[in-house]
């Protein structure tokens, strides 16, 4: 509560004293002031106008497994050993055209890397507060930050490679800085090091495009690193064309659907991943696809091995109900599950056998191998449980269509423009042939893009 003078003006020292019980408080609950958060963005700026992009050490369990006795295990073939520095980058042209490097760099003005992949936010242990800050270092071992903060046991939001973003982005980058309009020419424009934010062009940027890689698993990783990195969607636009209509010319077996999910889809794991455009394309042409492809998602290569042909698990210990894991094990944060002997699909949902109750007919729904990508194919595509497509939807689910796009060129005009959101409409594969065709040729995607002016 805030006291007034007779005049209308607020006590200042007053305001002063709650402003100092808010710091005692902060300090002692282990929070950071949200005034401090903003203030962030005063401190001196770094001189350097170059920065670099790190990629982390990344180590990923099963998606959602945060919950305590939940089934897990690691995914060691996309775990990443340790920080890998690339090249250093124009500070400007990145905080222009990436909204990651904006946010970051506008609350870090004094830091020079921006490090890779994405994390999710960290939360405050407010529970902790009476524990010195080293034996709470030890209870959270490499999670512990400052002021209680920690983050998540997984907190990485999706897997990220670097050679994408060096063979393609930093040189698309280096050719974007040359028509930056926030970056100072003549003497004109920000200051050195200046972190404010980047003013409104008052026209649209013609940017060079990105190239295109050929190979499909390199399409998968450059658009992750576009997601993760925030670029413009027309600078997206292009390779998207080119992703979705690749993986609707290629079998299911040969799309690195692992891969898929283990980037596109653990980004959006914890969001509504059919607004992806990839995955809601992928979704919408699934019912085009043919039974053998259907059946046939995954190479022998990628699908665990079962111990006892995909019988249930005999013997499971322990009494009547007491929870037990998918391979009969005891529940325990620290011990990994052996799916192997397990009833796990690549793609598909499966019943589990489990002794929770008498019923010796007790099971539960296991999540498949790829569960974000079996989410999205389960409750999208209107494929049935057995196979059948008859009262599958053939259009695309939810954002796939016409929509409009709203600019306004100047403070006072506002125009809208109609967005056609169906990557495969125009396409000749698309009309002629069905799902799982391979491309005879690599289409032209032209050699440049244009950044509208922002609304």
């Amino acid at each position: 509560m805030v006291l007034y003078h007779a005049n209308g003006r607020f006590v200042i020292a007053y305001e002063r004293y709650l402003e100092q019980l808010a710091r005692e408080e902060a300090k002692y609950r282990g929070y950071i002031d949200q005034v401090d958060v903003y203030n962030q963005r005063n401190k001196n700026p770094t001189n350097e106008d170059q920065v670099k992009i790190i990629i982390e050490k990344q180590s990923f369990r099963t998606a959602l497994c945060d919950k305590a006795g939940s089934d897990w295990e690691n995914l060691d073939a996309f775990d990443h050993p340790g920080d890998n520095s690339l090249a250093s980058v124009d500070r400007a042209t990145l905080m222009a055209f990436s909204s990651l490097a904006e946010d970051h760099f506008q609350y870090n003005p004094g830091d020079s890397q921006l490090r890779l992949p994405v994390r999710y936010p960290r939360y405050h242990c407010a529970g902790e507060t009476e524990t010195e800050d080293s034996e709470f270092k030890a209870l959270y071992p490499g999670q512990f930050i400052t002021r209680r903060l920690i983050n998540l046991s997984d907190s990485h939001m999706a897997f990220i490679r670097g050679d994408e973003i060096k063979d393609f982005i930093i040189p698309w980058l280096h050719k974007a800085e040359e028509v930056n309009p926030t970056k100072p020419k003549n003497g004109k424009g920000p200051a050195k090091g200046s972190n404010q934010p980047n003013p409104t062009p008052s026209s649209s940027v013609k940017l060079p495009q990105i190239r295109i890689p050929d190979d499909l698993l390199r399409k998968i990783h450059l658009y992750n690193a576009m997601l993760q990195l925030g670029l413009p969607m027309p600078v997206q636009k292009p390779l998207i064309d080119a992703l979705v209509l690749q993986m609707y010319q290629t079998n299911l077996n040969a799309c690195h659907l692992n891969t898929v999910e283990m980037t596109i889809g653990r980004f959006y794991s914890k969001g509504l991943a059919i607004l992806d455009p990839v995955l809601n394309h992928f979704a919408g042409t699934y019912a085009f696809r043919t039974p053998q492809d259907r059946t046939n998602p995954g190479s022998a290569s990628l699908k665990a091995p079962r111990d006892d042909a995909g019988a249930p698990p005999a013997g499971v210990p322990g009494g009547f109900g007491k929870r037990r894991r998918a391979d009969g094990s005891s529940p325990s944060a620290s011990i990994e599950t052996n799916y192997r002997k397990s009833q796990r699909r690549y793609l598909e949902y499966a019943e589990q056998p489990v002794r929770r109750t008498k019923d010796l007919q007790d099971t539960y729904i296991m999540p498949p191998v790829l569960p974000i990508l079996g989410h999205t194919i389960r409750h999208w595509t209107g494929v049935r449980r057995d196979g059948s497509t008859s009262a599958a939807f053939t259009g695309f689910p939810l954002n796939v269509g016409k929509g409009k796009k709203f600019v306004r060129p100047s403070i006072q005009t506002t125009t809208a423009e109609d967005v056609e959101t169906n990557h495969l409409k125009h396409q000749e594969a698309y009309q002629k042939n069905d799902p799982g065709h391979l491309p005879s040729h690599v289409p032209d995607h032209g050699n440049t893009a244009t950044i509208p002016p922002s609304s």
